[in-house]
């Protein structure tokens, strides 16, 4: 892509993201167990914003999804565990685990991410406590039993480090486990402290209900993988592709940016 279709892209996706400002309600930063209803609204407004068919929920009745307590993900750095600045909300639907809504520190709005459940669900029963351990290469889930290799990282971090399978527990005595059963329905907006998490209170999306008519453009699905934070480079790649008729994935955007190398149609 040369550098006069890379600005026609960015121009696009800031119109958009101006555009949509304008449907985000502000509340001030709290912590507080108190206020679970706010994450609760913010998954449904998630939800309700994705494409079913891609994301393969098109049967899927989100009134009946249940939200489980919060897994803490940590990166393996200067021989310690780190925590990092997201956190996972499981999903579940029929007591199956379908998704996770992602909820970053420094970002309102949750994302909705399939990524690991298939892997999660293999390994471990919902009833059983872990959390996410990142290293140069792997993600892995910690439970009491040991460390379970789910997948190869798709964008290495030159600090994290090779953890290797260590047998001393003592080096997880700090980790936080939890598990993916479900606690609490979506619809649940009782101010209790059911949820186990503490979070920051998110802006509530006001969905706008119009009967007007619209164009839909073609736009292929780009999936991003937790914790890389690209979801920037894959919404570049998903105008990108439908654009240009390429197949870029996130990794590709981010890494020719972010390496100045410019990939030429």
């Amino acid at each position: 892509m040369n550098i006069k279709s890379i600005k026609k892209v960015f121009s696009i996706l800031l119109t958009a993201i101006f555009l949509l400002s304008f449907t985000f309600t502000a509340y001030g930063s709290e912590k507080s167990l108190n206020n679970s209803s706010n994450i609760f609204s913010n998954i449904k407004n998630a939800l309700y914003c994705l494409d079913r068919n891609a994301y393969g929920f098109s049967n899927i009745d989100f009134e009946q999804i249940t939200v489980g307590n919060a897994i803490d993900s940590y990166e393996y750095v200067n021989n310690t565990l780190c925590t990092l600045d997201f956190i996972l909300y499981p999903l579940t639907y029929n007591g199956e685990l379908i998704a996770f809504a992602i909820k970053y520190d420094t970002i309102d709005p949750v994302q909705i991410t399939k990524e690991l459940v298939d892997k999660i669900s293999s390994y471990i029963d919902p009833n059983k406590s872990f959390a996410l351990i990142y290293d140069k290469n792997i993600c892995y889930a910690y439970t009491d039993d040991g460390l379970i290799s789910l997948c190869k990282t798709t964008m290495e971090k030159d600090n994290r480090q090779v953890l290797n399978n260590f047998s001393d527990k003592s080096f997880f005595k700090n980790t936080k486990l939890n598990n993916y059963a479900p606690v609490k329905s979506i619809n649940d907006n009782s101010n209790s402290d059911t949820l186990d998490s503490t979070f920051s209170s998110t802006p509530h999306l006001n969905i706008i209900n119009t009967t007007s008519s619209y164009v839909s453009c073609n736009v292929s699905f780009v999936s991003q993988n937790p914790p890389s934070n690209i979801c920037w480079a894959c919404s570049v790649a998903c105008v990108g592709n439908y654009l240009t008729g390429r197949n870029l994935t996130g990794v590709n955007v981010a890494t020719s940016l972010y390496d100045l190398i410019i990939i030429m149609v």
